[in-house]
């Protein structure tokens, strides 16, 4: 079997760092790949820069709204009542 998964992200770290386990990451990485992808990639070492420059072009408010929008589904789902089990 192939390993699917970049060099520079070993399928030991992929899983748990994978962005469709937690809903704020899900929200941020799907920001990410927008952003990243705006422009066709030649290779993995324009990938990685890419990603980097993307990081750390992201404002701090767009993490906050992300987590805000998840802490508000949280509410909905738990209809009002407790849901610190979900955080």
């Amino acid at each position: 079997m192939r390993c699917k998964t970049p060099k520079f992200i070993g399928p030991d770290t992929w899983l748990a760092n994978s962005c469709d386990l937690y809903l704020v990451d899900y929200c941020i990485c799907g920001m990410m790949q927008i952003r990243v992808h705006k422009v066709p990639i030649r290779d993995t070492d324009e990938l990685r820069q890419r990603l980097v420059e993307t990081w750390a072009e992201f404002q701090q408010s767009e993490v906050d709204d992300a987590i805000n929008q998840w802490l508000m589904e949280a509410c909905i789902h738990a209809v009002g009542g407790h849901f610190e089990h979900l955080l």
